[in-house]
């Protein structure tokens, strides 16, 4: 008798000391995710409480009050496209997930496709190879796969592509071909295996030109291959080659020939053009 007096009076000091809100070693606390599951279920007990959860630096949604570690948070749990909210989930439902936000979960079902046969009013999920998504329509070149649903409609499984978005130059920049090498004004994008160039839009109205006995060329590389002597003229980010006007004609390979350092073909199949001081080797193509 003596024995029970002893534990029952064990028994009230502890729930005593529980109830005048001491906080338990979190040590012997259930894990949070167990604690979730218990909340979902009902249980209205303020773990937060009882394990010292409040303003401990970590943001608890399962509190039973508000816990200030989650800040002023007003957003509201959506679904997502393609899924609906519903009230609750069959067991292993896999088209069945949670939405949380702000403390705040709601649950979502993937939209189900219906259609009637023989067997009744079936409902089914549109399904894809993994890397593909439904859609209506193939898109022009990414690859697509046409299927047909449980009623026999027809949609389509399209490859999930990363969208690649073109570098393009900030506001108050212009694109021009390339930065001058001593342009410290000119900056690159890049993007989409694509370079472009921007410098800033002064304004200018000028234009390159070249002087009356030079000829002027678009690139340097048309005016290396015409002449021997190239210069640039560069005037409001815009910039043209300018080369001697000569009074000799260079020489040149026709369409049908290619310049080669040496022939490596019959040597019916080679010529040597020579002009201006200038020799170069043409070889049939």
């Amino acid at each position: 008798m003596r024995t029970q007096l002893n534990m029952s009076i064990i028994v009230v000091l502890s729930l005593g000391l529980f109830a005048c809100g001491d906080t338990i070693d979190e040590k012997e606390a259930p894990s949070k995710t167990e604690i979730t599951d218990r909340v979902k279920d009902g249980d209205t007990t303020d773990y937060c409480t009882s394990f010292g959860w409040y303003e401990d630096g970590k943001c608890d949604t399962f509190c039973s009050s508000p816990d200030p570690d989650c800040g002023q948070c007003g957003a509201v749990p959506v679904c997502e496209q393609g899924y609906e909210e519903v009230n609750d989930c069959i067991l292993d439902d896999a088209a069945c997930k949670e939405e949380t936000m702000c403390g705040s979960t709601i649950l979502c079902r993937q939209i189900m496709n219906r259609c009637g046969n023989d067997n009744g009013d079936v409902a089914f999920v549109l399904e894809c190879p993994e890397g593909y998504r439904v859609d209506r329509e193939c898109v022009q070149d990414i690859a697509c796969i046409e299927k047909e649903d449980m009623c026999g409609d027809p949609y389509v499984c399209v490859e999930e592509v990363e969208v690649c978005n073109a570098p393009a130059c900030e506001a108050g920049f212009i694109e021009i071909e390339a930065c001058r090498f001593d342009d410290p004004q000119c900056v690159t994008r890049e993007g989409c295996e694509v370079i472009v160039s921007c410098v800033p839009d002064q304004g200018c109205a000028a234009t390159p030109f070249c002087a009356g006995d030079e000829v002027q060329h678009n690139s340097r590389e048309e005016c290396l291959k015409n002449n021997q002597i190239c210069r640039p003229d560069y005037r409001c980010n815009q910039q043209i080659w300018c080369s001697p006007q000569l009074d000799c004609a260079l020489p040149f390979c026709s369409d049908n020939e290619e310049e080669v350092s040496e022939c490596t073909k019959n040597m019916r199949e080679c010529r040597e053009e020579k002009g201006c001081g200038v020799s170069l080797i043409c070889q049939t193509i």
